[in-house]
């Protein structure tokens, strides 16, 4: 079995990604995502790195605010652990990677809507990213993303069945032991580089969808303050 990747695009031909209102004029400006490791690192957070993290966690790189979700759902007890792996492995393994759920034009798959309601009902500022997957990996650096069939960073028990994470969690589609249907997440390592057709929805997966634009940061600086 490997992911067919022709087929998952054409069934799910976008790319969705969260993220939190004071960090978007960093990723605005850069055009990229980080992942949480590499923002720990540069934001001299290391001690974060292999450490699950049970609140949000702002911090600042330089003039830059960001925000890092809590990790809460990722809990030991529901894992089964594989090839030496324990909770620190899975947590820098999940802190390494950028985080997409798939979808199509109708916005994100049913099973992964729910999501985002407790973040909301907290009253965290969302802000969505849709991107066309075809664009995504047709840059370069982006080129190889890798597959897994779980949400990596929430474990569950099922039927008394641990989840299993290990090595094997995260993995490129001709290594995959699973097809195209399974993936749940789509993931690239460390940095991913936006292309120009990204789009954007304050608040909400539902739209209305705007283009993404470089020279918007003044723009979002002013929703911001207003919404302080």
């Amino acid at each position: 079995m490997a992911v067919d990747f022709e087929k998952l695009i054409v069934r799910t031909p976008y790319l969705f990604h969260l993220t939190y209102l004071p960090s978007l004029e960093r990723i605005r400006r850069s055009m990229t995502l980080e992942s949480a490791g590499r923002l720990l690192e540069l934001g001299s957070k290391q001690e974060w790195l292999r450490k699950r993290r049970e609140e949000m966690l702002p911090f600042r790189i330089g003039d830059d605010q960001v925000v890092l979700t809590d990790q809460r759902p990722l809990t030991a007890g529901n894992v089964d652990f594989q090839d030496g792996w324990d909770v620190s492995d899975l947590v820098e393994s999940v802190n390494r990677r950028v985080f997409f759920w798939r979808g199509n034009h109708d916005g994100l798959l049913s099973k992964d809507r729910g999501h985002f309601g407790t973040y909301s009902e907290r009253g965290e500022q969302l802000v969505f990213l849709r991107i066309p997957f075809g664009d995504a990996v047709a840059i370069t650096e982006n080129s190889n993303p890798e597959y897994c069939r779980f949400n990596s960073g929430g474990p569950r028990c099922s039927g008394g069945k641990k989840s299993p994470r290990g090595p094997r969690t995260f993995m490129e589609a001709n290594q995959a032991d699973f097809t195209f249907g399974k993936v749940r997440e789509v993931v690239f390592r460390d940095v991913f580089y936006l292309p120009d057709s990204t789009e954007i929805c304050h608040g909400s997966w539902e739209g209305e969808w705007q283009i993404f634009r470089f020279d918007d940061v003044q723009r979002d600086q002013q929703t911001n303050e207003a919404t302080r």
